[in-house]
Order: C-alpha cells, then sequence, then structure tokens
C-alpha cells in the first residue's frame, strides 16, 4: 500500500485492518482520526505525523520512529512500541493500554494527563518529558529514566520504583499509591505534597529531603532515614516508622496518629505542635528534641528517652511510660486531664439513651 493511499483511506473513514506497512515512509502523514487493527508498522517512518484521536488496536510498532508526532487522545490498545522514538511528540491525554514499550524513548514528550494502563515500561526513557496529571497503573517500570521529567499529580499506583531513575525529576504532588521504593536514596529531593500512601519505604533514604506536607498514611518506614527532613505538616497516620532514623527533622504540626514508632530516634528534632495519640513510641528517643505542644495522649512511651527535651505544655495525658526517662522536662508538660478521662470512661446508665439515633426514631418510618 502506498502512501497516498492508506491516506486516502483513512480520509474516508476506512478502518486499516490486517496489513503489513513495516517500514513505510509515512513521515509528516495525515492520519488523524484514523483506526487501525492488526496493522504491522515496525520501523515506520512516521516521524511529524499526525495520529490525532487514531486508535490502534493489536498494532506492532516496534523501533517505528514518531519523533513529533501528534499522538494527542490516541488510544493504543494490546499492541507494541518497543525501542520506538517518540521524541518531541505530542501526546496529551493519549491511552496507552496493555502495551509493551520497553526501552520507548519519550524524551521531552508532552504526556498532559495521558493513561498507562497495565504498561511494560522497562528501560523506557522519560527524559524532560511532561507528565503532569498522567496515571500509571500496574505498570512495570524497572530501569524507566525520568531524570528531567515533571510529575505534578502524577499517579504511579502500586509500581516498583526500586530501579526508576528520579533524580533531577519534578515530583511535588505525586501520588505514589501502595508503590515500592524499599531501600532507594531520595536525599535531598523536593517531594512536596506527594501522596505515599501505603508505600513501602523501608530503609529509604530520605535525609535532608523537603517532605512538607506529605502523606504517608499506612506507609512503611521501618529503618528508613529522614535525618535533617524538612517535614512540616507531614502525615505519618498508622505508618511504620520502626527503627527509623528522624534525628533533627522539622516536623512542626505533623500527624503521628497510631503510628508504630517503638525504637525510632527524634533526637534535636522540632516536633512542635505535633499529635502523637495512641502511637506506640516503646523505646523511642526524643533527646533535645523540641516537643512543645506535642499531645502525646494514650502513646506507649515505655522506655522511651526525653532527657534534655522541651515539653512546654506537652500533653501526656493517660499514657504508658513504665521505664521512660524525662529528666526535668517534665516538669512542664501536662499531666493528666481529670475531666477529659471522665469523659472518656463515661458510659450512659443501664437503660438509658446516650442520645444518638436509634432505628424506628424520628418520623422517617410514618406513611
Amino acid at each position: 500500500m502506498r502512501r497516498d493511499e492508506l491516506e486516502a483511506l483513512v480520509a474516508g473513514g476506512e478502518v486499516i485492518s490486517g496489513v503489513d506497512l513495516s517500514g513505510l515512509d509515512l513521515a509528516g502523514a495525515k492520519l488523524s482520526g484514523a483506526v487501525f487493527e492488526d496493522v504491522r508498522l515496525r520501523g515506520a517512518k512516521l516521524a511529524g505525523a499526525s495520529l490525532l484521536e487514531s486508535i490502534l488496536v493489536h498494532c506492532d510498532l516496534a523501533e517505528a520512529d514518531l519523533a513529533g508526532a501528534d499522538l494527542r487522545h490516541l488510544s493504543f490498545v494490546e499492541g507494541a512500541l518497543d525501542g520506538a522514538r517518540l521524541d518531541g511528540s505530542r501526546a496529551s491525554a493519549a491511552r496507552f493500554v496493555n502495551t509493551t514499550l520497553r526501552g520507548a524513548s519519550f524524551v521531552e514528550v508532552n504526556l498532559l494527563g495521558a493513561a498507562f494502563v497495565e504498561p511494560n515500561l522497562e528501560d523506557a526513557q522519560f527524559g524532560k518529558a511532561n507528565l503532569d496529571r498522567a496515571s500509571f497503573v500496574d505498570a512495570r517500570v524497572a530501569g524507566m529514566r525520568l531524570a528531567g521529567a515533571r510529575l505534578s499529580q502524577t499517579v504511579l499506583m502500586k509500581a516498583d520504583m526500586r530501579k526508576v531513575e528520579l533524580r533531577e525529576a519534578t515530583i511535588q504532588t505525586a501520588v505514589f499509591l501502595g508503590a515500592n521504593f524499599a531501600g532507594m536514596d531520595l536525599s535531598g529531593l523536593d517531594l512536596t505534597l506527594t501522596q505515599f500512601m501505603d508505600a513501602d519505604l523501608s530503609g529509604v533514604d530520605l535525609g535532608g529531603a523537603t517532605i512538607a506536607q506529605c502523606n504517608f498514611k499506612g506507609a512503611n518506614l521501618t529503618e528508613a532515614r529522614l535525618s535533617g527532613a524538612k517535614a512540616q505538616r507531614a502525615m505519618f497516620a498508622g505508618a511504620k516508622l520502626e527503627r527509623a532514623r528522624l534525628d533533627g527533622v522539622v516536623a512542626r504540626e505533623c500527624l503521628f496518629v497510631e503510628a508504630e514508632a517503638k525504637e525510632a530516634d527524634f533526637t534535636g528534632a522540632d516536633l512542635e505542635l505535633c499529635v502523637f495519640v495512641r502511637a506506640r513510641c516503646q523505646g523511642a528517643r526524643f533527646g533535645k528534641a523540641n516537643l512543645t505542644y506535642v499531645d502525646f495522649s494514650h502513646a506507649d512511651l515505655s522506655g522511651a528517652d526525653f532527657v534534655g527535651s522541651n515539653m512546654f505544655r506537652a500533653r501526656l495525658h493517660r499514657v504508658t511510660d513504665a521505664g521512660a526517662s524525662f529528666g526535668v522536662s517534665r516538669k512542664v508538660a501536662l499531666g493528666d486531664d481529670a475531666p477529659l478521662a471522665a469523659a472518656e470512661l463515661w458510659k450512659p446508665p443501664s437503660g438509658e439513651s446516650d442520645g444518638r439515633p436509634r432505628d424506628g426514631d424520628g418520623d422517617g418510618g410514618r406513611t
């Protein structure tokens, strides 16, 4: 099939199916709105071509040249783009579903709002690409390079990030739900407002990183290093912080509610106004930390070390502190709040209502 014949068929709304166009020179071709099914385009020259809003199903474009092409709103389903070159193309809102893209090059590609669903992106290059608001679901990303890429509000769900190159990428506000970063070096990175819910960050080095307003809810930070990190207003609720190093961290107004922080090191940390309600901090070290107005209500502080810390107005309401060392720090802290304790233990007398609605209460059953 010649190029002009192909363009005419596409312009006429014909479905292109079951043909081999491998190696065909389609540079600059006008193929907007095309529908390709079971088409072989291995090594095809599509640089500068327009595939705007096109649909490609079960197509093979391995090693194809798509540099500078218009791929906006493209749908590529269950096909192959292994080793393809897409550098400088426009691919905003493009969809790549169950597609292999091993070693593909997306350097400086605009992928704003693009979606990658169950793709194989091993060794793919996204240097300086715009991935803002893009999503990666169940993606295989080992060896993927993101140096210089933008990932604002980018979503990577359950991705194994351990062999991904993140240096020099702009990652603020990204979402790494359930992702695996175990053992990675993220030191010094600016991760402001990034979401790490339920992620595996065990053994990660976040030393000196900016993690202000990050969400680590339910994340595993066991033996992670956060020394000197800037973590103001970060969320660590339910996070695992056993033996983690948070010495010197600036973490004002953070939430550590129900965190597992056994033997964690908070030496010299600035934790003013943090909330450790029901946290388990057995054997944790808080020496020389700023604990002004910190709420430790119901926390387990057994064996913890607070010597030399500033506990001005810190709340120690109904804590467990067997074997804890406070030195003189406890003198300026607040102890049990008797009225609050009574309220927490209050139960309505037998047979009396506690004021909450019951089934059948109100007029919901009237006819």
